[in-house]
């Protein structure tokens, strides 16, 4: 988590992050319905400032797997940095090019944007 933190200058950001840098969506990859409750949210961090820099965190509070697809991004892809519910050599795998992610249950996952 260290190295993540070092890797990514939003993630020392100290001022808060403009409604612009943040994009929440759900499982769908669209925005949450926030009037019902949630039990699974996914959230892309994406800021010019200091340095151009993105990442998307994904939660799966369900006692059940789930299939969450991002949101477009652009021609860029994604890969798995943190999988709380994955073994070491499951995580850095790249994300389909249909931009789906499987969730375990109870588990949080890190999206890094492939260079």
């Amino acid at each position: 988590m260290i190295a993540l933190r070092r890797r990514h200058p939003l993630l020392r950001e100290e001022a808060f992050y403009a409604p612009d840098e943040v994009t929440w969506f759900d499982a769908s990859g669209r925005t949450p319905d926030w009037s019902a409750p949630a039990r699974h949210l996914g959230c892309r961090f994406h800021t010019p400032r200091p340095v151009p820099d993105e990442l998307c965190v994904l939660c799966n509070a369900e006692d059940h797997p789930l299939d969450m697809r991002l949101p477009e991004q652009g021609a860029h892809g994604w890969h798995r940095v943190v999988d709380t519910a994955a073994t070491p050599a499951i995580q850095d795998d790249i994300v389909p090019e249909n931009r789906t992610v499987s969730l375990m249950p109870f588990s949080l996952v890190v999206l890094e944007r492939a260079s």
